[in-house]
């Protein structure tokens, strides 16, 4: 080979290696809002509430439990953040979390490729199954990356620290593993996988002293523990559990859901349609080659290849398995099987699977399609067969990536217009609330509502929203045409559209629906969905059919608002108020 052709393959392996990474993060940092969801108001309520604890009352609050979790994790990173920047807590700085454990799940597969003698450039497919905005949660809402990435992250960490010998690694592997139960509750899983190294290794003292701090660790987490199923994966007795086959196909779903772009109802009577078949026949993959890859990885435990592997020179053909990475696999295997089986029986029932295509635990079948491509080349070790392999993978992972850039950047979109919303109708409206969840008056957000206000007051949280209604004037119908209501007493929502209006591509994203009334005005974004591949095909538009909003009723305050649209392109804002009026219901429930 010439040295240009060298130089090429060298640039070329390059900027294949960046182009999912660079991409990510202008994705990134095109659509992220400083906008709290959910769990993270707790967050803020204990920032607000920091200066003034003392010591006890910070240490307790740092492990208090919310929803059936710790989280002291998380909440040290909200320390850290707002000491970093000045005392405001900004939560697109915490989102960077996401990319950055992106990039360590990537270095750390990179790793054992190192390790087992692969070329470098054949994990490139797994960038393109990290760094994709189905996985765009872990970066949008910064909590689930304080969540589930640490969790996981450190637990293999942990694992690969006991695949050898030496004084430090136990008590490094301990911290590891506290940090991955104090980033969420299957950390705690994590013990058993590096429990099991220590077994096949024999080092009986070593497993003996993990055991206790493991039982000591648990006890302290589950200590005075509140709403277990929210919090570790566990079978919810109360709900009756569909039949193994039936727990079989979701489990295989589960482990392909990366190839799932929508969310789509999945149950006993829905999981042979088609648009199952791949995340199935992934996940039934996946897992033959994590099986074939622990049958050489036992072998080459057996075999004692890490002796043989020290005195492999590199210009001879290398031994099918290291012998760290072979032990590095059983645990991780281990442990990605129970955490993903315990997902699959704690989120679904004898009819109903459809939450184990959560966005926020698609981190775990990604981690195990990463598991199951090692394997592949573990088991299949000849130089044709690894280029066979990576010939197949890379434009597999390529199309996976693509499509999700082509299913998700609409919902991206209209997720970025709705929070920045939110955050208008939070700003602009006296006692109005930061959220899109609870029951409107409910504790929820009444205590969201306190918690950031005294943010605002003493500078911790800075809200930043977009004048919609500043310098508005009316008009023409044109352009700014009525909307229609429909309610769905069922869900008891209401589904407002423009029927018939088809505005250019670009200006979509311009139009809102108006509530307005004599004591608020709230502003929501109207959107079409993202046509499907064909009709795209077809007609070359993204977006197609009526520009929609939808929301549920106990979310808004039981009052009669004026319906009205208003085109919005931050210059010149333009309304159209209807003579029509909506009454939203009372809601007779829990106000929670």
């Amino acid at each position: 080979m010439s040295k240009h052709s060298k130089t090429f393959r060298l640039v070329a392996s390059i900027l294949l290696t960046l182009l999912p990474i660079i991409l990510f993060f202008v994705y990134f940092q095109t659509y992220k809002v400083n906008y709290p969801q959910h769990e993270e108001h707790y967050f803020t309520s204990f920032m607000v509430h920091w200066p003034t604890m003392s010591w006890d009352d910070r240490i307790t609050g740092l492990f208090a439990q919310g929803f059936g979790h710790r989280y002291p994790y998380a909440r040290l990173i909200s320390l850290f953040s707002t000491w970093l920047h000045g005392g405001e807590l900004d939560y697109t700085h915490t989102m960077v979390g996401g990319i950055l454990y992106f990039l360590a799940f990537y270095a750390l597969f990179l790793y054992l490729f190192y390790k087992n003698r692969i070329p470098l450039l054949y994990a490139t497919p797994l960038l393109f199954l990290l760094f994709q905005p189905q996985l765009r949660v872990y970066v949008f809402w910064a909590l689930t990356n304080q969540l589930y990435l640490p969790s996981l992250f450190f637990s293999m960490l942990a694992v690969w620290l006991v695949t050898r010998d030496g004084w430090w690694r136990i008590p490094l592997a301990v911290i590891f593993q506290w940090i991955a139960v104090g980033g969420f509750s299957s950390g705690l899983f994590g013990y058993g996988a590096v429990g099991l190294v220590l077994l096949i290794r024999r080092k009986y003292l070593p497993l003996l002293i993990w055991t206790g701090i493991a039982v000591l660790t648990a006890a302290l987490y589950f200590r005075n523990y509140m709403h277990p199923g929210w919090g570790l994966p566990a079978p919810d007795p109360t709900v009756t559990p569909p039949p193994y086959w039936l727990q079989a196909i979701y489990f295989a779903i589960y482990t392909g859901s990366l190839f799932v772009y929508k969310n789509f109802l999945l149950n006993i009577d829905t999981f042979r349609q088609p648009i199952f078949w791949v995340p199935l026949l992934s996940g039934v993959l996946a897992w033959v080659l994590i099986a074939l890859g622990l049958g050489k990885s036992t072998r080459a435990i057996r075999s004692g290849a890490r002796e043989r592997m020290r005195r492999y020179p590199s210009s001879m053909p290398p031994p099918p398995v290291h012998y760290r990475v072979a032990l590095f696999f059983v645990g991780t295997a281990a442990l990605l099987l129970v955490t993903c089986y315990l997902i699959v029986v704690a989120r679904t029932s004898s009819a109903v699977g459809g939450q184990v295509l959560s966005d926020r635990l698609k981190i775990y079948p990604v981690i195990v399609l990463g598991l199951a491509y090692l394997g592949a080349f573990m088991v299949f070790n000849t130089a044709r067969s690894r280029t066979i392999i990576f010939s197949v993978a890379l434009p597999l992972s390529v199309l996976a990536w693509l499509g999700s850039y082509y299913f998700q950047l609409g919902d991206t979109q209209y997720d970025t217009r709705l929070r920045q919303a939110h955050l208008f109708n939070y700003g602009s409206n006296e006692n109005s609330y930061l959220g899109d969840y609870g029951i409107w008056g409910g504790r929820t957000q009444q205590f969201n509502y306190r918690n950031m206000k005294e943010a605002e007051r003493i500078g911790l949280y800075q809200i930043k929203y977009l004048p919609y209604l500043q310098n508005a004037t009316p008009g023409p119908l044109a352009e700014v045409p009525p909307v229609e209501t429909r309610y769905d007493s069922t869900s008891n929502s209401f589904t407002f559209s423009l029927p018939g209006f088809r505005p250019e591509q670009q200006e979509q994203r311009h139009y809102y629906l108006l509530l307005k009334n004599d004591n608020y005005q709230f502003v929501f974004p109207m959107q079409a969905p993202v046509n499907s591949l064909t009709n795209f095909v077809k007609t070359g538009r993204y977006l197609y059919g009526d520009l929609l909003f939808s929301v549920q009723a106990v979310t808004l305050p039981a009052q009669t608002f004026q319906l009205g649209t208003l085109y919005y392109d931050g210059a010149n804002p333009r309304y159209r108020m209807q003579r029509d009026s909506l009454r939203v219901p009372e809601w007779t429930g829990d106000r929670w």
